[in-house]
């Protein structure tokens, strides 16, 4: 499982201007 810290951080980074599609494939990812 990926770690907490690295969800966060995808999010943040998500959240500075990349497309909702790149948050989808994190949370799809930490699915898997």
């Amino acid at each position: 499982l990926i770690s907490v810290g690295v969800i966060i951080l995808f999010a943040f980074i998500s959240l500075q201007g990349i497309k909702q599609i790149d948050v989808v494939m994190v949370f799809i990812f930490v699915a898997i």
